[in-house]
């Protein structure tokens, strides 16, 4: 008999549960040697960076009892991110109605914050980091992806673009349509 894993198994676990199914298969089929098919060292995935795009990777989330506050919509956010990556944009930025007015030589809401995005590709410590996590390469296009989809461009020229507290104005949206939807 062929033992192989699954995607997620990796040592010690997998000579642990090889073992298992020798101890329970040898009463029932003594005549059957189990084989080890243990792939995953080699043709596995890695975790790269210490689990860091893994939101609560080593901490004691897991544990019964131990999940900290918040820990639950931080596994739904980065869910919904997963599959929509700039549904947080959205949020932020109104689906309709007129452009804001601005006064003339007035800089767009957003021009700050798309400069600033574009300005990080050139920040050497982040270089180290992007290329240490495998994603140096990519690093530049998502920028621009994001930058320019029709998402990003709304809101860019949405006064929250001008906003300096979008993240924790992202965070409060979150938390509002979390709540939202668990009651419907």
């Amino acid at each position: 008999m062929l033992f192989v894993h699954g995607t997620g198994v990796r040592e010690p676990g997998y000579g642990e549960s090889l073992e298992r199914v020798r101890e329970g298969l040898r009463p029932l089929r003594p005549d059957v040697a189990v084989t080890p098919c243990y792939w995953g060292g080699r043709a596995g995935s890695a975790l790269r960076s210490g689990g860091l795009s893994v939101p609560g990777y080593g901490t004691a989330r897991d544990a019964p009892g131990a999940e900290p506050d918040g820990a639950d919509g931080d596994v739904e956010l980065w869910g919904l991110l997963y599959l929509d990556p700039l549904f947080e944009l959205r949020l932020l930025a109104p689906e309709s109605g007129p452009r804001p007015e601005l006064a003339p030589g007035a800089a767009p809401p957003g021009e700050a914050l798309s400069a600033a995005a574009l300005a990080l590709g050139g920040d050497d410590r982040l270089r180290e980091l992007l290329d240490a996590a495998g994603i140096g390469a990519e690093f530049a296009g998502a920028v621009a992806a994001v930058l320019t989809s029709p998402d990003g461009r709304r809101f860019l020229r949405s006064p929250a673009a001008a906003d300096g507290a979008v993240r924790s104005r992202c965070a409060t949206c979150w938390r509002t349509a979390s709540r939202t939807r668990r009651s419907r």
